[in-house]
């Protein structure tokens, strides 16, 4: 028999700086594709665990519970719209600004800051644990 651990989802706030020039669709796009990261991790649990609980209940007849993964409805995605930077950012004075707040495993913001570093009209990215998680 398998022992799982429950895994441990912390909540993060991921600022997004875009460049001024980016029209509305490729912002949404960019945003989207940060959400079906952070999705994916929620579900990639309870799948796992699923493969694990159909091979094991043909073995036995004990049930896992995979209720823990956090809700998608725990993701909140806040456009601040275009403001001016303290500091110019590659040569730029403005960017459009994006909060989104999530519950995620511990590895998807190491994969958020690869995504932001190969995708074009990012300017910087910053990744924080919520002030909840902290205490």
């Amino acid at each position: 028999m398998a022992i799982l651990t429950k895994p441990v989802f912390k909540k993060y706030e991921l600022y997004v700086l875009f460049n001024k020039t980016l029209n509305e669709e490729a912002i949404d796009s960019i945003i989207r594709k940060f959400l079906d990261i952070i999705k994916l991790d929620s579900l990639a649990v309870p799948e796992a665990i699923d493969t694990i609980a159909e091979s094991e209940d043909a073995n036995n007849s004990e049930s896992i519970d995979v209720s823990f993964a956090p809700p998608v409805s725990d993701i909140t995605v806040d456009k601040w719209g275009k403001r001016r930077l303290a500091y110019p950012i590659n040569g730029e004075t403005e960017a459009v600004y994006a909060c989104i707040k999530f519950s995620a495993g511990g590895d998807v913001p190491a994969e958020l800051k690869r995504v932001a570093q190969i995708t074009e009209g990012i300017l910087r990215i910053l990744i924080l644990k919520s002030e909840e998680t902290k205490k």
